[in-house]
Parts: C-alpha cells; structure tokens; sequence
C-alpha cells in the first residue's frame, strides 16, 4: 500500500485539512479501515492544562451521518461569552463508498487497561460505537472501511480539529 497525507492549516481560520491518499499496490483486493482521531479541547490552552475533566462537562457531541461528520459544542458559563464549536468530518470519494462508523467517548475508543499507542478500536474488527451525546472524556473519530482492488487509488479529506466561535444571536 502507498499512502500519503498533505496537510494544509489556513492562516486566516481556525481550520486543517488533510487530503489523504491510499493506492493498493498489490496484486489482490484490500479491505482496509482508515481511522481519523482527534482530542476535543474547547477551551484556551491554560484553562484546559488547569481544569481538563471540568472543562469536558460542557462539551456536546453530535454526529451528523449524512454529512459524514461529527459536530462539538462546549457551552459558555457566561451569558456574554461565544460558544465554542468544533467539526470533525471525512469525505471520500464515490468510487468507494465504504462503510462509516463514529466514537466520540476516549474510553470507548482506547479501551480498559489500552492506551493511544495500541487503542481498542484499532484490535477490534468491530465499528466504532456511536456513541454521541454527553461523555465524560470526548474525542472525535470516524473510521471508514474501504475495499481497494489491484492498483486502485482512493482520496479522502479530513478535518480532523478544526474549531470556530460562535457568537450567540
């Protein structure tokens, strides 16, 4: 398989794509799963070094099948302060739509006695749980399976922490 990942970070935005490219260079089919994982950090630097679990109480995740994504949202204390939002999407192209599953809960991502170096999700041939909602430490990850034949390429982009205020209306 060769794979490569162009990474582009606009500097006017609080935005990151990558385009991710994947050629089956075999002479057999391939099945292969393609996880995207990002922490979820809503907050400036010094408060989330300080207080992360307290500021993971307020953070909403939403996942948003038919645009292959999933949405966060921290909710502001104060009634004077932007919310803060974050999106997390994969998009890939028609020529394989693989299956798409979502895990937005670390602990289900990573696994008891697991950690990032070797988490659950990448052992278990299983999808990703959905889960989605309230969670006591949030990440966002989306894992798309794909089926490549002999020489076949595929592209998908991702924006894997890509975070923006809202002001509120």
């Amino acid at each position: 398989m060769d794979t490569y990942t162009e990474i582009a970070v606009s500097p006017e935005d609080d935005i990151e794509v990558r385009r991710i490219g994947i050629t089956n260079r075999s002479g057999a089919r391939k099945v292969i799963d393609l996880t995207s994982y990002a922490e979820v950090v809503l907050a400036l630097a010094a408060s989330d070094a300080a207080h992360p679990a307290f500021s993971n109480l307020f953070v909403q995740t939403e996942i948003v099948r038919e645009q292959q994504a999933i949405l966060c949202n921290r909710r502001s204390g104060a009634a004077d302060h932007a919310s803060l939002w974050m999106f997390h999407l994969f998009i890939h192209s028609e020529s394989f739509p693989g299956d798409i599953s979502y895990e937005t809960d670390r602990m289900r991502f990573i696994g008891r006695g697991n950690t990032l170096v070797n988490p659950q999700a990448m052992l278990n041939v299983a999808a990703l749980s959905g889960s989605e909602g309230s969670v006591l430490d949030p990440i966002v990850a989306i894992q798309c399976r794909m089926t490549l034949e002999p020489e076949q390429s595929a592209t998908l982009l991702s924006s894997p922490a890509s975070v923006r205020p809202v002001t509120h209306a």
